[in-house]
């Protein structure tokens, strides 16, 4: 009797990872080593970018970067894993849009869809925000963003955040 094989197959994710709090560079880089031990193998990184904080402008500015992944996990897994992550590095969830040692976003999940109460993908809001454009911009600029069916280039150039994204 042969034994069972499975093939398993690999997801692409696309995460967006920010910080700014206790030297956020160094929060960025160590999401990036966890990220790639718990959740799959991360293929490409974007630049870092510094940007004012969107939302809620009287904070430090952040750090951010888009990280292209492969997975063999489930969204709901990914999105676990990333809480995890981001419990473990120190990040407490008090108010929105406050400063944050480390924060790890599910932008996309191949090009899936879905929309329920603790997962939303695409992220609901990245078409409004300047710096995740530009993060992403830098990896997957061809990229059809499911909902919009426009690249990601193409909706940076039509976004209409003001808040710069400057290289680091």
């Amino acid at each position: 009797m042969k034994p069972k094989t499975s093939v398993l197959s690999k997801n692409t994710l696309i995460l967006l990872t920010g910080s700014n709090q206790e030297q956020p560079i160094k929060q960025i880089e160590l999401a990036h080593r966890l990220i790639k031990r718990r959740i799959g193998n991360v293929r490409c990184a974007s630049k870092l970018y510094k940007t004012k904080a969107w939302g809620n402008e009287d904070q430090a500015p952040f750090i951010n970067q888009a990280l292209y992944i492969e997975t063999i996990l489930p969204p709901k897994l990914c999105l676990k894993r990333c809480l995890e992550i981001e419990a473990s590095m120190g990040r407490k969830r008090i108010k929105k849009w406050e400063p944050r040692i480390i924060d790890i976003d599910i932008i996309f999940y191949n090009a899936n869809i879905t929309n329920s109460k603790e997962l939303s993908i695409p992220h609901p809001h990245i078409q409004d925000r300047n710096f995740a454009l530009v993060c992403l911009n830098n990896i997957i600029p061809s990229f059809i963003h499911p909902v919009f069916k426009q690249s990601i280039h193409a909706l940076m150039l039509q976004c209409t955040d003001t808040l710069k994204a400057i290289e680091l």
